[in-house]
């Protein structure tokens, strides 16, 4: 079989903990398909996604915000420790694309960091226990199409993608969205996200859940 001509995705890795540079290094050095690559702060940034520790940082959003403006707007994605209580929202507004914690696998680091390559934002499914503006059960007259919509929308999907998911317009799908955010209080789609997280709109793997498709 000829050698896959795809280009591997280089990581840098922040953190101030030798293990966690070590442990993650050795996740992704384990598929071919990714680089680890040293984060050097006095020259430009020569990787694809950075990924932070936020304990290195100490949960600073206004850091992150300068580290992102420093590799050029790059991907970066948020590791965060079981005492950090940093609202999801707050690191989202930083303009990161992922926000993962330890008890993720090493297949999901992975597979999440392939998605951002891809153009999608991700927040793990076990973040779902921390605080959200939007809270309690699903509202009763959110309807089946406009639940479909947040389920894809919770996955990092484009309008567009998100049409072409479901089969309607874009047009269409930006309709659904104003009476989502309406329905739900919301002010952004991170808001829309962690409340799908919250009510079971998503799988373990933040995938859609089956069935979720009208015929």
């Amino acid at each position: 079989m000829a050698a896959s001509n795809v280009p591997s995705v280089k990581v840098a890795i922040v953190t101030n903990q030798r293990l966690f540079r070590d442990a993650i290094g050795h996740l992704l050095r384990h598929k071919n398909c990714f680089e680890v690559v040293p984060d050097t702060s006095g020259q430009p940034f020569d990787g694809d996604i950075l990924i932070v520790d936020s304990m290195a940082i100490q949960a600073d959003v206004d850091l992150l915000v300068k580290i992102r403006s420093r590799i050029d707007g790059r991907p970066i994605v948020v590791i965060v420790g079981p005492t950090d209580s940093t609202p999801i929202a707050s690191f989202m507004d930083a303009g990161i694309a992922g926000l993962l914690d330890w008890s993720c696998s090493g297949e999901y680091l992975r597979e999440t960091l392939s998605r951002i390559r891809q153009g999608e934002s991700v927040v793990a499914v076990s973040l779902s226990r921390q605080p959200t503006p939007i809270h309690g059960r699903m509202p009763p007259d959110l309807t089946l199409r406009e639940r479909q919509v947040i389920r894809e929308l919770a996955t990092g999907k484009s309008n567009v993608a998100i049409a072409r998911a479901l089969g309607v317009t874009e047009n269409t799908v930006k309709g659904h969205l104003v009476n989502i955010f309406e329905k739900l209080g919301a002010d952004n789609r991170v808001q829309v996200t962690t409340f799908a997280i919250q009510n079971g709109l998503l799988t373990e793997n933040g995938l859609m859940q089956p069935g979720s498709h009208v015929a």
